[in-house]
């Protein structure tokens, strides 16, 4: 087996310490809140308390200790316990105990044990998943422990089962014949008797199933009749359900009798206006008329009211019928509670068979000489608990801790396994196969000062060596005998520090004898004039589009003695202007006149001006921000400049944080630079 080489694991540790540190405080942090969560977690846990108690056998063998186990977990003896302490609630005295169940089961008359059952079945549920009983190994001796939110109910209640238990379980060879035949009948009648509800159960269900079936075919008629009666009734009504005379019904107009009166009133109407023309009102043909006429009205206007009268009751009486279905009570179970019933029900009557036969094999085992000593006694009774069993809160807070700062180191280590960015010119190097030429330093904003001006004022600083480093590597770097006079400096987004180390480079260059211009071609977004606080009003803008001459747009007043030709924003002729003749022919005369040519060109992602500018230039220095720019970026961005141009490519990585430098173990590359004082 190969082993791992001692350098490699001690880097790999370093590497993982430095991690740590400069994560702590998101590891703190993490396992701070997890540790607070637990404990708020712990505070709203409600404490269980666990009782204690042992029973011993005499003489018994491991099946019967199995049976007897049986026998404690029985149904019934947990609900005497409950009704005892009135359904696990409180804890009655003995003459009271029995008073819910007495008064509930008057009540409920035959059906009371089933009621009985039923309410209580959460309460046994619960207390039968609350009792743990157990034997201990190669001994007579069974371990019982029942758990409860109160300290005190959980010691009372296991004390009452264990007395129960003793006092109904434990029949021993001193009992009279009649007493042992007189359980024997006790334990027979229960079963019998839960075999008998379990079939009760079973025909009232199927009877309900039955009358549910009738009673709906029942229910549908009435409210057919009731739907029927509502039509009939609903053009008597107006919008506010109020009662209106409306003679013009259908069922008033179609009636047959209404029908006919009015035609009897039509003929009428017809005779007085021929007599009333012939002989006048007063004439007593004309009054027997009127009089019939009168008649009919009435009897027409009777026969709407009866009419309306019947439909209005045949509504009242629809309406009476369907509310006496629908106050109609009859108890049926739910799905659910039916089947939950039944398996209570079938349980109990298998638990209570299991206790008849238990007893049967227990009187036969005692017809054995054997077994004739043979007693069983609590060795242990229950005390109240002092302290809960549930939850631990040193374990629970202690692991919830634990499990916090596993959480923090993998948030960590995931953090650190996904990161993007470049933090050493190591990593740009292997991931773009391309030199990385210098390290620069991030430094403090300037209050009311050029940031062009902090090489000068500190030539001695970490970035202005670091500045010098990239300009020297740049000269040692001359390939074919060509000198790297022209050097453009882009990057992938604004903002990464390109036209900052443009500025720093040109002003030490120039300051250490070189002849040195800067040029700056960021036609969208100019800056150079920004950062070293001069006026562009004349530009290279100027120059390219024929308005000025070369030497009336360079500014020759640096105090470093570099010379700059200012940039000026016109977005839309830039590209234009930059791959013209005249800026072809612009950097070929400069090419005779200066050592050192910087054009500072726009973010080559963001605009094409800087595919532009590589045909000119001998040198791209591709700026990279340190811990900021996408690893996809970056390669987007080299990638669109080795196909148009023989300009050798160079990264520089920019705005390094070098206390966080150091905490990620690259600090060496650049710690050494202040020990260089003048």
């Amino acid at each position: 087996m190969t082993e791992t080489p001692k350098a490699y694991t001690q880097t790999t540790l370093h590497e993982t310490l430095r991690i740590l540190r400069r994560r702590r405080l998101l590891i703190f942090g993490t396992t701070l809140l997890g540790f607070s969560l637990t404990a708020l977690t712990i505070q709203n846990i409600k404490p269980t308390y666990t009782a204690h108690a042992q029973i011993q056998f005499d003489g018994r063998d491991d099946h019967y200790i199995t049976t007897q186990i049986q026998h404690l977990r029985n149904e019934n003896l947990a609900r005497q316990i409950l009704i005892e302490t009135n359904l696990g609630q409180s804890a009655p005295t003995k003459h009271n105990s029995f008073k819910p169940l007495n008064l509930l089961s008057n009540a409920l008359g035959k059906n009371a044990q089933k009621v009985i059952t039923n309410n209580m079945a959460p309460q046994l549920k619960e207390f039968q998943k609350n009792l743990k009983i157990h034997p201990i190994k190669g001994s007579y001796v069974l371990n019982i422990d029942f758990h409860h939110h109160n300290a005190f109910k959980s010691a009372a209640m296991l004390n009452r089962l264990t007395d129960y238990y003793i006092q109904t379980q434990n029949i021993d060879d001193t009992q009279s014949t009649e007493e042992k035949k007189t359980a024997k009948n006790t334990l027979k009648d229960e079963a019998q008797n839960a075999l008998k509800e379990l079939r009760e159960f079973e025909e009232e269900q199927h009877a309900l199933t039955k009358e549910a079936a009738e009673n709906n075919a029942f229910d549908e008629e009435i409210h057919l009749r009731l739907a029927e009666a509502r039509a009939k009734v609903h053009p008597f009504l107006d919008k506010n359900n109020n009662f209106v005379r409306n003679t013009e019904a259908d069922v008033i107009i179609s009636s047959p009798l209404i029908q006919s009166l009015k035609l009897q009133r039509a003929m009428l109407e017809q005779e007085q206006k021929r007599l009333a023309l012939r002989y006048g009102n007063k004439h007593p043909r004309m009054i027997a008329v009127v009089s019939d006429f009168d008649l009919v009205n009435a009897q027409i206007e009777e026969e709407t009211n009866n009419i309306i009268e019947r439909i209005v009751a045949e509504y009242a009486a629809a309406r009476a019928e369907a509310n006496v279905v629908e106050t109609r009570e009859i108890h049926t179970y739910t799905a659910d509670e039916n089947n939950t019933t039944r398996q209570l029900l079938q349980q109990r009557a298998r638990k209570s068979q299991i206790l008849y036969h238990d007893f049967l094999n227990t009187e036969q085992g005692r017809a054995q000489p054997q077994n004739a000593d043979s007693k069983a006694k609590i060795i242990m009774r229950a005390s109240i608990p002092t302290a809960p069993s549930f939850p631990n809160k040193p374990e629970l807070l202690g692991l919830g801790t634990l499990l916090s700062l596993l959480f923090g180191l993998c948030l960590t280590f995931f953090f650190e396994k996904t990161r993007t960015t470049f933090l050493s010119g190591k990593q740009l190097e292997e991931f773009l196969n391309l030199p990385c030429y210098a390290l620069i330093p991030r430094v403090p904003k300037q209050k009311n000062k050029p940031i062009a001006d902090y090489v000068m004022d500190l030539p001695a600083s970490n970035t202005a060596e670091a500045v010098r480093a990239l300009r020297l590597t740049i000269k040692l770097r001359t390939e074919n005998d060509t000198e790297n006079k022209v050097v453009t400096v882009t990057s992938s987004h604004p903002n990464e520090g390109k036209t900052t180390l443009a500025t720093w480079m040109a002003r030490l260059a120039a300051k250490s004898g070189e002849r040195v211009i800067i040029i700056d071609a960021d036609l969208r977004r100019p800056s150079v004039h920004k950062s070293m606080n001069k006026n562009n009003e004349l530009s290279l803008v100027e120059y390219l589009s024929g308005q000025n001459k070369l030497e009336e747009i360079i500014d020759t007043n640096d105090p470093s003695g570099l010379h700059t030709i200012y940039g000026r924003a016109a977005p839309n002729s830039a590209l234009d202007l930059l791959a013209s003749s005249k800026m072809d022919q612009l950097v070929r005369s400069l090419r005779k006149a200066y050592d050192l040519i910087i054009i500072d060109s726009p973010a080559c992602l963001a605009v094409s001006d800087a595919r532009a500018l590589t045909k000119l230039s001998d040198q791209i220095i591709y700026a990279v921000s340190w811990n900021k720019t996408s690893r996809e970026i970056v390669h987007s961005g080299i990638s669109q400049f080795p196909k148009l141009s023989n300009a050798s490519i160079a990264t520089v990585l920019t705005n390094i944080d070098l206390k966080k430098h150091v905490e990620f173990g690259f600090g060496e590359a650049i710690s050494d630079y202040s020990a260089y004082k003048e």
